[in-house]
């Protein structure tokens, strides 16, 4: 296929019967074997307004230099611009403006003679060309160490792409359950209030069906008792240690219920490490002690909070113990749980049993073919890709959409493959970073780039579910640095929402577990997935998800043969986010609008807003603004 980009490391396959097929792609691939009949492809054409830079693999080329020209100024700076695209270097600011022309949808630039803090391609006390996106929206102020610059003009340069959507190669269907979401176990065991918040309350049901999976690093230091706790001590320690609370059998039910409440289903993950050192080879040293586990399995199935009775379908034990429990004695802690479900559960009425939610790739096919015993309904591991950079530049890099956010997961679903294992594969934990420092950017609308790109690459994985770290973020600091997390789709006050949630409402609407279908593009500029609705019979219209980091406008036009799904006169309906003052670090969106003065919110009492379409026959170019993503639903009834 020449230049053809895929967005995926990892496809399974389903053809005629469900019979399993794995087929793994790594980098370009040509599919060899895919059906591409007339009428088994629909073909998506992409125009982009301005020129393409960078060198970039894509069919479209850089753009001619001549005739660019920019307005710069000596001794200022921006302070608090945060549009950068990327950082080049460059000896002067006359190649800093050069290397802004040849930039695909770079607008402004800043060139510092001494960078003071290196980062990205630039070094601490060299020249740094900082390349910006977009018109300027801030003011300058002095600064005698830069020059920067705005394009008066730019060379008129147009490119074609092609994303073609293969009817006939289609992935497993994931679970009505696919957008799902994570809580920290100390995060809820610390505020127990905070589920009977009515904005939480009313997010949750607008999500559902969802899988809420409570665990995190602080699974593995809890523990459950079934005796009361004295009055004003919800989460006591547990005698004799120094890192352990204790869960009782009230605070649990408050779990439960609010799941029951909200039609949420729970994943729930057990300490592995009771009376264990939580050290290196700490869970190599002692005996598993499921004491705690085997009186919560006991209390759940006493009160009917296991499935379908109630939501508890699921439980994985341990979380992120690499390095700590070595993958052999983790396979035998998992058999050995098997072996209490079963003893408790012999009618095999129990829980689910997922795992080992680990952080490492490393010898997780061993620890697959050793804990064959255990009957592992699905294989779940964590993943955070793009770590330790800054998520307003790195996300908006075709590079890191393309090849680093698919291969957070690739070596884990290597390891899955080998082990040959009939469990599915999931990640139990993800977000774009893992670090908690004040103000990361999980919460900014950039980071929603990483989000649609992962769930549209988990499911053309055949990933059941795909669980984002995390639902809130928290009220009550349970450990150092907690209270600065951004993870979570509300803030800390439980009142505000960040725009990666409306992307999830919508594609639990539109989408759900309908399976994705196989797309390429020719470029990597444009990054898109497609869903194919309407059930087994697979009748109803394909829901694209499109992905647009450039600074710069593109029309993308669709050719098809029919309207899918068999409508006669069938309509579009476009569901675009733009950060609602332009600019990627914003903590607010627009729907079908560059920029507005009234961004979506939740209302007072946390019902989403209704997130209309806008409604177009289903012909003539989709226009998508610069620097946005969302969902087209083709060929869809107009009625």
């Amino acid at each position: 296929l020449g230049s053809t980009w895929l967005s995926v490391s990892h496809l399974q396959v389903r053809a005629g019967t469900m019979a399993r097929a794995s087929v793994l792609v790594v980098g370009l691939v040509a599919m060899a074997g895919w059906s591409n009949a007339v009428d088994g492809n629909r073909t998506v054409r992409v125009r982009k307004q301005g020129g393409q830079g960078g060198g970039g693999q894509g069919h479209a080329q850089g753009p001619d230099r001549e005739g660019c020209t920019s307005t710069t100024m000596a001794g200022v700076h921006w302070p608090t611009d945060t549009s950068s695209l990327k950082s080049v270097k460059a000896a002067t600011a006359a190649a800093c403006e050069t290397a802004c022309c040849e930039t695909m949808g770079c607008g402004h630039w800043a060139f510092t003679r001494s960078e003071p803090a290196g980062r990205s391609a630039c070094v601490t006390g060299g020249a740094c060309c900082w390349l910006k996106g977009g018109a300027p929206a801030f003011p300058t102020a002095p600064n005698p160490n830069c020059t920067v610059g705005v394009l008066t003009s730019i060379p008129n340069s147009t490119s074609t792409a092609v994303v073609t959507i293969n009817t006939s190669a289609v992935a497993e269907p994931s679970d009505p359950r696919f957008v799902s979401v994570g809580v920290e176990t100390w995060e809820w065991l610390f505020d127990p209030d905070a589920l009977d918040n009515t904005v939480l309350r009313k997010v949750v049901t607008a999500m559902s069906p969802l899988v809420i999976r409570v665990g995190g690093i602080s699974a593995d230091q809890t523990h459950f008792t079934s005796a009361p706790f004295p009055p004003g001590l919800p989460w006591p320690p547990a005698a004799g240690s120094t890192n352990t609370n204790l869960l009782n059998a009230s605070t649990f039910d408050r779990l439960v219920d609010f799941c029951r409440d909200t039609g949420a289903s729970l994943v729930f993950d057990l300490n592995e490490m009771w009376q264990r050192p939580l050290v290196p080879g700490g869970g190599n040293t002692q005996p598993l002690n499921l004491s705690g586990v085997e009186a919560l399995l006991r209390h759940a199935a006493a009160t009917q909070a296991i499935a379908p009775a109630g939501p508890l379908f699921a439980v994985e034990l341990g979380n992120e113990l690499h390095g700590i429990v070595d993958p052999a004695v983790q396979a035998r802690d998992y058999n050995q749980l098997r072996a209490l479900l079963d003893a408790i559960f012999p009618d095999n009425t129990g829980p689910e049993l997922y795992g080992p939610a680990t952080n490492s790739a490393a010898n997780m096919s061993q620890f697959l073919t050793l804990a064959a015993p255990a009957r592992l309904s699905a294989f779940t591991f964590h993943s955070y890709p793009v770590g330790g950079q800054n998520l307003s530049e790195a996300l908006l890099s075709p590079s890191v959409l393309r090849s680093t956010i698919p291969g957070g997961y690739g070596a884990f679903t290597e390891e899955w493959v080998k082990s040959n294992t009939t469990a599915k594969h999931f990640m139990s934990e993800t977000n774009s970073d893992a670090s908690i420092v004040a103000n990361a950017g999980q919460d900014r609308f950039v980071n929603g780039f990483w989000y649609m790109t992962s769930l549209g690459d988990a499911a053309v994985a055949g990933m059941p579910f795909h669980v984002r770290w995390k639902l809130w973020n928290p009220r009550v600091s349970y450990r150092p640095f907690a209270l600065n997390q951004t993870f979570g789709f509300l803030d800390k006050t439980l009142t505000t929402a960040i725009p990666e949630l409306w992307v999830a409402l919508l594609h639990k609407r539109l989408i759900g577990g309908a399976p994705a279908l196989a797309t390429t593009t020719d470029t990597e500029f444009v990054l898109a997935w497609a869903h194919r609705t309407g059930g087994d019979a697979g009748q109803g219209p394909i829901v694209m998800m499109v992905v647009n980091p450039q600074h710069t406008a593109v029309n993308v036009t669709v050719a098809h043969t029919g309207a899918a799904g068999g409508a006669t006169s069938a309509c579009r309906f476009e569901y675009i986010f733009s950060p609602s003052d332009g600019i990627v670090s914003s903590k607010t969106a627009c729907l079908n609008a560059d920029r507005c003065a009234v961004p979506l919110a939740l209302a007072a009492d946390g019902t989403p807003p209704n997130l209309p379409a806008r409604v177009v026959p289903d012909a003539g170019p989709i226009e998508v603004p610069p620097t946005s993503y969302g969902f087209v639903v083709l060929g869809a009834p107009c009625a």
